[in-house]
Parts: structure tokens; sequence; C-alpha cells
């Protein structure tokens, strides 16, 4: 992510539509497939950015989150997480079989060797512990988006299986979402493209901003309902992949 978009991302984080419907969707998750431990929860969230997503992980148990990048680690602290960790490329700064749960949303689409990240994020959970792992769907979509938040690749829901599984963990599930949105970022990808390739420009990149209130609230409110259709289903299309996995030994 350019360092620019950090303040665009801390300021809406809590109310754009989009954040607020990915949120329902991966803490309905979360209550589903956590498991049950004597004591407390530990958590770790790989890639906290600004720190929404830590903070309410917070109410889970003992939730750290670490990111490569000092400009979110600065945001997170201003959000008030209590655990929070600027830490290098490589490998993470924590022993084996240290945490029930591990979050990685949308960060494995930025590093260059995803499958010895997912080893890593393997290794530090606890034996029966969960990863949840979220990324962006589908090559056909890449776009200006992309390119803004550094992404090296987006995912098909085979290649992240085989990725997952190959790190050692079990599938609980695997799915898309952002489904009822597909469409219409289909359609605004190939606008784009078209665009490009008259003009030779890239759309410029504000993609949180530009909603009135009713808009916003009306499109986080549709992006929520797919958490309800999730707890039962998957589905075989979307903008956004979903993957719960369990290490089983």
């Amino acid at each position: 992510m350019v360092r620019s978009m950090y303040q665009d991302v801390y300021d809406h984080e809590e109310s754009h539509w989009w954040f607020v419907g990915r949120r329902r969707i991966v803490f309905s998750m979360l209550g589903k497939y956590l498991p049950a431990v004597d004591g407390q929860l530990r958590l770790l969230d790989v890639g906290s950015g600004t720190g929404a997503n830590l903070k309410r992980l917070e109410k889970y148990g003992d939730a750290t989150g670490v990111d490569i990048s000092e400009e979110a680690v600065k945001f997170c602290q201003l959000r008030r997480c209590k655990h929070v960790l600027h830490i290098g490329a490589g490998n993470l700064p924590f022993g084996d079989n240290k945490f029930d749960a591990v979050t990685v949303l949308d960060v494995i689409e930025h590093i260059d060797d995803d499958c010895m990240a997912l080893c890593e994020y393997y290794r530090v959970t606890k034996d029966k512990g969960i990863v949840l792992i979220t990324v962006p769907a589908h090559r056909f979509l890449w776009g200006s988006q992309d390119v803004a938040s550094g992404h090296k690749r987006r995912y098909v829901a085979a290649g992240l299986k085989d990725k997952v599984q190959r790190a050692g963990f079990s599938i609980e599930k695997m799915t898309y979402f952002e489904t009822f949105f597909f469409p219409f970022v289909f359609l605004s990808q190939i606008k784009e493209k078209l665009i490009k390739n008259i003009t030779g420009k890239s759309k410029s990149v504000i993609w949180v901003r530009g909603h009135t209130c009713f808009e916003n609230k009306l499109l986080g409110f549709i992006f929520s309902l797919e958490a309800r259709f999730l707890e039962r289903f998957d589905f075989r299309y979307g903008v956004l992949l979903l993957c719960v996995a369990i290490k089983a030994h």
C-alpha cells in the first residue's frame, strides 16, 4: 500500500461500506470456527494495517498485531491497539505453536513468496488452531487498485487451496465473497481497460471516497448480507476469496 493511502484507510475503516461488509463476514466466520480453549484465546493478526480489525480481535482474547510498515504500526497505536509490532520481511518473531487463531486479511497477495509465508503461519499456529485468510480473486479483475495497493497477484480457489494444503493445513472452508457486487466490479474493470487502451491513462485511485451517506449505508448493508449466506453456503465466484483452515496435527 502506498503511504498516502494509510490516512485514507484510517479515516474511513470504521464506516466505509467495503470495510464494514468485509468485517461482518470475517468475524462471522471467526465466530463459527474459532477453537474452544481453556482460558483466553491467543490471536495473531498479520498485516494489521491501521488496526480496526486488530482492535476487534481484542474482544476475543489476547490479540497481537504485526505489520512490515512502520506507518501502519503508528496508526494501530493511534487506534489504541494493545499489542502491535513492527516486523521485517521473513520469519515471524514468535515461537512455534503460539496462537489459537491467525488472521491474514488481504496480505499474502503482497508477498513475493506466499508459500513460505503460509508455512510460517502454520508454524506459529497451535495444533487444532485456525488460520483465516482473505485475498483478491481472479487475475482478470486486475486493475489500478491492485497496482496502487502493491499486489503481486490475485487468486483462484483451486490455487489458494493447493498452497494452503502444501503448508500443512486442512481446509475447513473455501469460498468466494463480495459476490453480489461481482458483475459491477467486472464491468468496471472492462471500462477501465477500454479507457486505458483509448487514452493511454489509468484511472486515479480514490477508492474510499465518493459515496453519499445513504449510498454508503445501502452498499454496506448489501455486502453484509453475504455473511448470512456464507454461514451455510460457499459462493462459486466473487471479487474476493476467503479460506478457513485448521492445523490438524
